[in-house]
């Protein structure tokens, strides 16, 4: 699979045209088309965009209407549409010997890997916009990946008579949707590793990049079989995507007891940061790591997009940082006042915890422009962005927001899901 620079989606007025190398699929029925919806990718310096893409378009309703896919960054298409609301779905990586989707299209299709295929640098992105008639109209899709790669394994000191090495995780989310959210929560894999010429090393076959997974649901269960026995651990933390991972564990003799002890180390891709785990595995059961030079306790650094004191990392500036909560509270319709009393009785609720990392506020609204560019990251937490959407205040003003537009006149009845910064010292 090629791989390029940072995709762009644009959707201007006009008439269609279509790039020899793309292809197109539409529906029957379409009403009179007075816009046009243009897709094209960019070169940028920032961000790497696994091709093909695959950019799929659904009405105001939800009904699909076309499909095609850009297989190079100097591909573009052009289709006629009529005025009126559409989403704009891209997957990056969409290769249709990989991967397939169902006969009937909707955003929470699932992306299913063909039999005997394995998952390659997938990544997802969608915008909502408005196309007017005779007007123009331009939408950005930041794609994110949305798998992990498991980088390499090494067990070390295997006794010589080891005749099979393998290392399992579990569970994993079973399929990536078009939406960009994930399902099903029984998904596995075990990578068998292979005996070096020393007899006693055993690594993972692949360490060209090529073992992606898709993320962990909550905190998965890491294994290591050697023959006929295995163990076992529970990690302290999700293993997430867009991060890599590097495994390394020596099997030892513990007062005439044999263990196995791991060390992991998670490796972000180049906007996500980095982040080590270390973990024992052995004969009845497992436990962090920790204590003296050799096994130092687990750290936890807060990366934007990742979880930190129980919170999604919205920002990250120095040691300043702020962090969105991962619960919310509804807010039921009522007049201004009451709703006013409502929000701030639940800010009341929040800061109640006495485990609370700082003080709860409504988020300004540079940050609920944050929470809109960071949807797609927020998705995958265990409290997705909601489409009924939020409250922000500005100055000493309440108003609403969602995942693609921010009110400046009124607040109608959202969900409060505040923000707190802190200082890390």
């Amino acid at each position: 699979m090629k791989q390029c620079n940072s995709v762009f989606v644009a959707a201007m007025c006009g008439a269609m045209t279509l790039c020899s190398c793309a292809k197109e699929v539409f529906n029957e029925e379409v009403r009179e088309p007075d816009s046009r919806l243009t897709v094209l990718t960019r070169a940028g310096d920032d961000e790497i965009v696994a091709t093909p893409v695959g950019i799929y378009v659904f009405d105001g309703t939800g009904a699909y209407v076309t499909t095609t896919t850009i297989q190079d960054e100097e591909d573009r298409f052009s289709i006629n549409l009529p005025a009126g609301d559409y989403e704009v779905v891209g997957v990056g990586g969409m290769e249709e010997e990989r991967y397939s989707l169902p006969s009937t299209l909707t955003t929470s299709s699932a992306i299913s890997l063909i039999s005997g295929k394995v998952y390659d640098d997938l990544m997802a992105a969608k915008s909502s916009i408005t196309l007017t008639s005779g007007g123009e109209n331009t939408v950005t899709l930041g794609l994110e990946r949305k798998v992990m790669l498991i980088k390499s394994i090494t067990i070390n000191d295997v006794p010589s008579e080891t005749s099979a090495v393998s290392v399992s995780i579990a569970p994993l989310y079973e399929h990536l949707l078009l939406n960009g959210n994930f399902e099903g929560e029984n998904g596995s894999c075990t990578i068998p590793l292979t005996c070096q010429t020393d007899g006693t090393t055993w690594k993972m076959a692949s360490n060209d990049n090529s073992n992606y997974q898709l993320p962990s649901v909550d905190k998965p269960t890491i294994s290591v079989t050697i023959d006929d026995k295995s163990y076992s651990y529970t990690s302290t933390e999700k293993l997430e995507a867009n991060y890599k991972i590097n495994i390394e564990g020596t099997y030892t003799e513990n007062q005439g007891e044999p263990t196995v002890e791991l060390t992991g180390t998670i490796t972000g891709a180049s906007w996500a940061g980095e982040k080590t785990i270390r973990f024992n595995f052995n004969e009845t059961g497992s436990e962090t790591a920790g204590g003296g030079s050799s096994n130092p306790p687990v750290t936890e650094t807060p990366i934007e997009g990742g979880t930190y004191k129980g919170a999604y990392v919205l920002t990250v500036s120095g040691n300043s940082v702020t962090l969105l909560a991962q619960n919310e509270v509804r807010i039921t319709y009522s007049t201004q006042d009451k709703q006013v009393s409502d929000i701030n009785e639940a800010l009341e609720t929040f800061n109640s915890d006495t485990e609370k990392p700082g003080e709860w506020r409504l988020p300004s609204k540079a940050e609920a422009q944050k929470m809109q560019s960071s949807a797609t990251k927020i998705n995958q937490t265990e409290t997705p962005f909601n489409e009924n959407g939020y409250f922000y205040k500005d100055g000493t003003t309440i108003y609403a927001f969602t995942q693609s537009s921010i009110s400046a006149t009124r607040i109608d009845p959202r969900y409060v899901r505040p923000v707190t910064t802190i200082t890390i010292e």
